[in-house]
């Protein structure tokens, strides 16, 4: 991974923990040639960069959740540590505060109730792809 962020062959990267998640440009703009749909989920960082390559997207994010609610859904899930938890709260703020200084979603969705968040992402799908097969 270290080699393909040195060599720019990332569209977007990120470390997040120990980990380091990435999207290959290439990959991307192939996609983009054959007329085909590409979802991404991309930190703020990644948002940026696909902006400043100029790729032609749309941008839906889904709004952090008050600390309380995200603590007891990710303590629930049995699977983070307190670190882990931690961090992500960390990031969840940074991610507010992007959202605050930034206009550059086109849909804003809040995930308070799984289905209800599931059913607006389709439904934003819908208006911007009108020739997929539902």
């Amino acid at each position: 991974m270290l080699k393909l962020i040195e060599d720019g062959e990332l569209i977007e990267h990120t470390l997040f923990g120990d980990n380091y998640y990435g999207t290959s440009k290439s990959y991307i703009l192939d996609l983009l040639k054959k007329d085909q749909i590409c979802i991404l989920d991309l930190d703020s960082r990644g948002v940026i960069n696909m902006q400043k390559l100029r790729v032609p997207a749309l941008y839906l994010t889904i709004k952090p959740l008050s600390p309380e609610v995200m603590t007891s859904r990710l303590m629930n899930r049995r699977t983070e540590t307190p670190e882990t938890i931690k961090l992500r709260l960390k990031e969840a703020k940074e991610f507010e505060e992007f959202l605050k200084q930034n206009d550059i979603f086109d849909e804003i969705l809040e995930n308070i109730n799984l289905k209800a968040a599931v059913s607006n992402c389709v439904l934003f799908l819908k208006r911007h792809y009108t020739t997929l097969q539902w």
